[in-house]
């Protein structure tokens, strides 16, 4: 805007010179009547005002672009950076929101630092959840040569401290997202997926998100940009190598179901086992006890007790002779 108040200065100085030069005064005549004899006065001239007048509207118009050229606004979660027309670029930003003033000389550069966004996804034309889409979806191809459509949003901030370096190595901070961060979330997701396999893409998607995240700071460490969250929206395989995951998943899942069921029926057929042996250990264990508590005193008192009170006379193999006993 600085440029127009030289104009208008430039055009000012001009009318008021013409003005001077080629402007005439009014000046009053005597001319013959055209119905009479008689003379009559009549002024002619007075070009130099008009001079005058284009030279002050240029003046005025001058003032207020450079009034205008003299002021900038910054706003709440922005910074900008003053830069004058032959690149020199104030060494510290102004990051206070509200008005200020600077040299009319001057541009003032603003780089809006908080929740930036850049998405990728479908064909760059429609935008996602009434976000604005940077481009169109970025294509990935896996460790396994499989290539398959990747949506991708990467949520960023910029240091306040970095933004003076910046300008003096970019334009603005389109220049800066053009050139270092898009072409960065276009190319890096895809070197991270080649390390993946297909089954791994598909499975471990947090993973693949997290070493994305962590590829994007590592390119971005020096330049002061902060991942605030990178969102994998979607990655779309073909038909036919969905339908073979998901039959292999079908057969892992029947082989997972059978090992299981092996393994079930070796737990039943062991704690089985281990029931049959702990009741044999303990059968064994009470007839040991009471084979060695039969002594012949034990069994000799069992076989009294047993004839007591029967009325039973039980004669040993050995007795001869009856003795004494009474009829």
């Amino acid at each position: 805007m600085f440029v127009l108040a030289i104009i208008c200065f430039i055009l000012a100085a001009i009318g008021a010179t013409l003005g001077f030069v080629v402007g005439t005064k009014r000046r009053t005549v005597s001319v013959e009547s055209r119905y009479s004899s008689a003379t009559e006065d009549r002024e002619v001239g007075g070009s130099r005002k008009w001079y005058f007048l284009g030279a002050g509207v240029a003046l005025v118009l001058g003032i207020i672009f450079t009034v205008f050229s003299s002021t900038f606004t910054v706003d709440t979660g922005s910074s900008t950076v003053l830069k004058d027309w032959s690149g020199v670029v104030q060494e510290d930003a102004v990051t206070t929101a509200g008005f200020h003033t600077k040299a009319p000389w001057q541009n003032d550069i603003p780089w809006d630092i908080k929740n930036q966004v850049v998405m990728y996804t479908g064909d760059g034309t429609t935008t996602h959840e009434g976000q604005q889409v940077t481009g169109a979806e970025i294509i990935i191809t896996d460790k396994d040569g499989i290539s398959a459509p990747m949506d991708i949003q990467v949520l960023f901030s910029i240091k306040a401290d970095e933004i003076v370096g910046l300008t003096k190595s970019y334009t603005d901070q389109n220049d800066f997202e053009i050139k270092v961060v898009e072409n960065d979330v276009k190319s890096i997701p895809r070197d991270v997926a080649s390390t993946f396999t297909t089954v791994e893409v598909i499975e471990e998607r947090n993973r693949l998100k997290v070493e994305i995240s962590e590829a994007l700071e590592a390119a971005w460490a020096d330049k002061g940009v902060i991942i605030e969250n990178v969102n994998i929206h979607g990655i779309r395989y073909p038909e036919d190598v969905q339908q073979r995951f998901k039959d292999a998943q079908n057969a892992e899942t029947d082989l997972i179901t059978a090992q299981t069921q092996k393994e079930i029926a070796l737990t039943q057929a062991q704690s089985d086992a281990a029931a049959a042996i702990e009741r044999a250990t303990g059968e064994k264990q009470a007839n040991d006890l009471l084979a060695s508590s039969l002594t012949p005193q034990v069994l000799q008192k069992l076989w009294i007790d047993a004839i007591a009170g029967s009325g039973t006379i039980i004669v040993p193999q050995d007795f001869t002779s009856l003795g004494n006993l009474s009829q």
